[in-house]
């Protein structure tokens, strides 16, 4: 099956709507277009309106986050108290196992030859001098790049990255990679390889490339080399809306690293078939799948370690670039160890940075103070890659503000530049740094405090446009709060009222900034532990980047099931192979402890209920045996059903010809008092050759520790088979015996 291109389902109407119902089931896995739906919402929200009911499971009620009442905050005992890290001691001591201090016996030393020019052709490659170097094992390019793994692309197509791309679109683009015994070596090795290009134009002013008469670089109906523009979105008549003062704004962003503590670093080996990756990453079930597309096999053969001390990640590290595909491969070559360590040269060029943006901003506003239109237009600068941000910076110019006649624009422009991706946030930054500095103006413009003229037109009901209530509308408080605590009355003033010294003013200002993203997003999971002695484990793929993230979910889960946050561990390091996927970046406090929340929740409710189902059998087993109830038989079709209250489990036996499907149903009492509902099962069993006859015996729990799962748990751990009531779930099937999902009968 053909790969889906995320970004481009966002962005391309066309593409979007040529795609099967299986593209859109396929689509729906992809880890890029997961991410786009928790932290873009912006820019997929056209595609979903027109297409989600493709996607599976979606409905549009299922998309609106339903509000929880909000526990009160003098009933936490743990979480808000100040709690040591539990890395703490190994940040300050160095004892924390950071993966650039990470090696293995036989390790080789990777290291990337990277284009010099932002545009260019590669017209030929010589790695012969590079290879006979002493201590270099492996040189891998374009030319020598195993058939398998020629048409693998990250990201976007059109234009595409490629492994090894033979014309390049920017600065440090992938020409070749080395694998030596060492990363001196490695390096020496570099300078021997003798690469021969074409120069060719390239576009780093994103305006000068939006223009028509800029060159294209790709296949495209847009003017120059505009990725995307967004159709806009209009509200109301902006065009023909009159106001008593208008105010006019344009806002430039420049672009902006991260510049992580740790730069980008990993370390590979196989293990047989199967890769196993120590990495650099707030996303290790990102990684793992990112790796699995690339490699081309199944996500079981990547395991990713996160081994739990990031240098800080800050929304960059939530994918992989090409250098962790090349490592992969080598490794896979050499069947040795790869080492692969960016520079900070590196880790600041090639790795993905904040946008630059140029916002155009008109805003109408009357003397009373109330907005009367907006026209608001985002350029953004995506870099050298298919990739959308303008419309992202729309949330807050949408909604922050009661603005009955809006029009807003968005166009994304590629440029020979560096790559755009999050940083603390998608867009939203950007929009809120065009919107409010308007909107300061705008008050100056009538005369007006700016505070109260922000409170006098905030938006606390919902979207304008899709009438989506908001689920927190605290932004008032916000507002208010900063206002008392900093005396604004006191100290608000007109601009230049207040000189300090001549040509120095004092001047106060403020912003609100609201953001679309949190928790929500999908895939999102936890588990818990409750061990035979009371302490618990929590179990979480929530990456720490550097906030305390898993002592967090620690604190979560021993708030959750009332125990001492010494009763409960979480491993500092997250593994693919032992926990499931609970999404990254930014979302993770939110995602991650909502989930550790409610598989506490599950574990206190299942623990619970095993203790008072134990009490309630000991009270029964101290009876006298003639005070048991008679087991009561309940037929069902040709079956026959007994409860046996001594051990509070139904046994079911039904004759049946040799071969032929049985179907029970049956009503039981348990013996500690309580009647079940009807339950009904469908067994596919092989009948005994000479007795005729299939026995199923439904019953108590046998696994180890002995909690009981939820009926949907249950249903998953026995096969599919499906039980639904209360009481005692789990089976012991007899051999040859099958049970298959049924359902409750009417």
């Amino acid at each position: 099956m053909a790969r889906i291109e995320a970004i481009r389902v966002a962005q391309d109407a066309e593409y979007a709507a040529s795609l099967s119902d299986a593209d859109w089931h396929q689509l729906s896995l992809d880890p890029d277009w997961q991410q786009l739906v928790a932290e873009q919402s912006e820019m997929v929200a056209g595609v979903i309106a027109t297409h989600g009911h493709k996607l599976p499971s979606f409905s549009a009620a299922a998309s609106a986050r339903p509000t929880q009442p909000e526990a009160p905050r003098t009933a936490f005992k743990i979480a808000g108290t100040d709690v040591a890290r539990m890395q703490g001691i190994g940040i300050v001591t160095n004892l924390g196992q950071y993966t650039e201090n990470m090696r293995m016996p036989g390790m080789l030393f990777m290291r990337t030859l990277r284009s010099r020019y932002p545009h260019a052709k590669i017209t030929s490659v010589d790695i012969s001098k590079a290879q006979k170097l002493p201590g270099v094992k492996a040189v891998l390019h374009r030319g020598n790049l195993p058939a398998e793994y020629a048409d693998v692309f990250l990201g976007a197509a059109n234009p595409t990255r490629f492994l090894f791309n033979e014309e390049v679109f920017e600065v440090g683009s992938p020409i070749a990679v080395v694998a030596a015994e060492s990363e001196h070596v490695a390096d020496e090795a570099l300078r021997q390889i003798d690469v021969q290009y074409q120069v060719l134009p390239a576009a780093l002013d994103f305006l000068e490339a939006m223009k028509a008469t800029t060159p294209k670089q790709f296949t495209s109906n847009l003017d120059g080399t505009t990725i995307a523009v967004t159709p806009p979105l209009v509200r109301g008549d902006p065009t023909n809306t009159r106001a008593d003062a208008v105010v006019d704004v344009i806002a430039h962003k420049p672009v902006e690293q991260h510049v992580a503590l740790e730069v980008t670093n990993g370390l590979f080996w196989w293990d047989n078939d199967k890769l196993n990756a120590v990495y650099t990453s707030q996303w290790a079930h990102g990684v793992r799948a990112n790796l699995s597309t690339a490699l081309k096999i199944p996500q079981n053969k990547v395991r990713v370690v996160q081994p739990g001390y990031v240098g800080s990640g800050y929304g960059y590290r939530s994918g992989i670039d090409l250098a962790e595909v090349h490592a992969a491969i080598l490794s896979k070559l050499t069947a040795r160890p790869i080492k692969m360590n960016y520079t900070r040269y590196e880790d600041f060029v090639t790795r993905t940075h904040r946008n630059e943006f140029r916002d155009e901003m008109k805003l109408g506003v009357n003397k009373d103070g109330t907005l009367a239109f907006g026209q608001f237009k985002v350029i953004a600068n995506v870099g050298a890659q298919r990739a959308g941000a303008a419309n992202g910076a729309w949330f807050n110019m949408q909604n922050l503000y009661k603005i009955p006649n809006l029009k807003l624009e968005a166009i994304d422009v590629f440029t020979n530049s560096f790559k755009s991706g999050p940083y603390r946030c998608v867009s939203h930054p950007n929009g809120t740094f065009a919107l409010e500095i308007t909107m300061e103006k705008a008050a100056y413009a009538i005369g007006m405090d700016p505070i109260a003229f922000r409170l006098m037109n905030l938006n606390e009901v919902g979207n304008p446009d899709t009438k989506a209530p908001f689920s927190n509308p605290g932004i008032r408080d916000c507002i208010t709060a900063v206002r008392d605590q900093v005396g604004w009355a006191q100290k608000w003033h007109a601009p230049k009222a207040n000189q300090v010294r001549p040509g120095v003013y004092h001047g106060i200002g403020m912003a609100a900034h609201a953001c679309s993203h949190g928790a929500g997003g999908n895939p999102a999971s936890g588990q818990v532990v409750i061990n035979s002695d009371g302490t618990v484990q929590c179990i979480s793929a929530n990456n720490d980047i550097g906030d305390g993230q898993r002592t967090e979910m620690m604190m979560i889960t021993a708030e959750t099931l009332g125990v001492p946050l010494t009763s409960v561990t979480i491993t500092p390091y997250v593994d693919t192979d032992l926990t499931t996927d609970a999404s990254g970046t930014d979302r993770d406090d939110d995602d991650h402890g909502r989930d550790a929340r409610r598989a506490a929740h599950l574990g206190n409710h299942h623990a619970i209920r095993r203790h008072r189902s134990h009490d309630r059998r000991q009270r029964h087993v101290r009876k006298p045996a003639d005070q048991y109830r008679r087991p009561r038989p309940v037929r069902g079709g040709d079956g026959r059903a007994q409860a046996d209250p001594r051990l509070g489990r139904p046994q079911v036996q039904r004759r049946c010809d040799e071969g032929q499907p049985a179907r029970d149903q049956h009503r039981c009492r348990h013996g500690y008092g309580r009647w079940q509902g009807l339950q009904q099962e469908r067994c596919e069993q092989d009948a005994h050759p000479r007795r005729g006859h299939g026995v199923q015996d439904l019953g108590r729990d046998r696994r180890p520790g002995g909690l009981r799962p939820g009926p949907e748990v249950a249903a998953d751990r026995l096969g599919g088979a499906r039980r639904r009531g209360r009481g005692r779930h789990g089976a012991r099937l007899d051999q040859d015996h099958q049970l298959r999902r049924g359902s409750r009968p009417r």
